[in-house]
């Protein structure tokens, strides 16, 4: 699965100081959510996933962790497992990160 890329071609070049922060980063975080929203729905089927297929959920605690997060500047947005709250944090610092174990296939592994 290959990341999501978006580019954006102009008639004349833009510089740094032609775009407004304010709605580039009010955009960037609606893209944010309507992606996490995406992510969330793909993983939100119940049992043991098959080969090569989105991750099943056990426990929901993958599920609640994917969130997004606008870039300082304002210019990109990530969209990745953050432990937020303090239920998810505690429970991924005990688990460890889930895809790691996925590749390893067990937890006894060096990583």
């Amino acid at each position: 699965m290959q990341p999501l890329r978006i580019e954006a071609k102009f008639a004349r070049p833009l510089n740094f100081a032609d775009f407004d922060k304010k709605s580039m980063r009010k955009g960037f975080t609606q893209v944010g959510r309507d992606v996490s929203k995406i992510a969330k729905k793909l993983v939100r089927k119940k049992g043991v996933s098959a080969a090569g297929a989105y991750p099943g959920k056990q426990t929901g605690i993958f599920q609640k962790a994917i969130s997004y997060k606008v870039s300082r500047s304002g210019f990109s947005v990530a969209v990745k497992p953050y432990g937020k709250g303090k239920q998810v944090s505690a429970e991924l610092k005990r688990r460890g990160f889930y895809p790691a174990f996925v590749v390893c296939a067990q937890h006894g592994a060096l990583l």
